[in-house]
């Protein structure tokens, strides 16, 4: 018997979280100098080209706060399948008036306020946001649709109806 803790598989982990590390960042343009000065220096850049490598194995800890910094989940940076999110609403209608004057709130009303104008409706304070629009301001925002939906229903800008389901004539 071994006393040593690590499995075979753990090095080819540590690499294909690096190999996904390193591709999203270059995804973003950013260089080593870059994530270690817009992350405060939680990460120097000598640290984050050893988790690159897989030389480095991320603590749960650090795998977390680099996935939340990449605003992404852990199971992403992991190269796991998503769970089954539980159904969102079965219509996502927003209010727009809803949405705060807050600058983390401003990118996401420019996005919908182009939807309104793409679809003619200029005067619109609600919308009915179809599932492609949905896809298409996470990847804007650079965060996980059901992360978006949870920023709409923090805001209060989030209308949940119940699915009416087929009417009958």
């Amino acid at each position: 018997m071994t006393t040593d803790d690590t499995h075979p598989d753990d090095a080819d982990l540590s690499t294909q979280v690096g190999q996904r590390l390193r591709a999203i960042r270059h995804a973003r343009h950013l260089s080593l100098d870059d994530v270690e000065k817009s992350s405060s220096g939680r990460w120097t850049a000598a640290t984050l080209q050893a988790y690159e490598q897989g030389t480095r194995n991320l603590s749960l800890t650090q795998l977390h706060a680099m996935a939340s910094f990449y605003g992404m989940s852990t199971a992403d940076l992991l190269g796991e399948p998503p769970l089954p999110e539980s159904p969102g609403p079965a219509r996502i209608m927003i209010n727009l008036q809803a949405l705060p004057a807050d600058p983390d709130a401003e990118p996401m009303l420019r996005f919908l306020r182009s939807i309104l104008a793409q679809r003619g409706d200029h005067g619109g304070q609600v919308l009915s946001l179809r599932d492609d629009d949905l896809r298409a301001m996470s990847a804007l925002l650079k965060v996980t649709e059901h992360h978006a939906l949870h920023l709409l229903r923090t805001w209060g800008a989030l209308i949940e109806e119940a699915d009416p389901g087929p009417t009958s004539s």
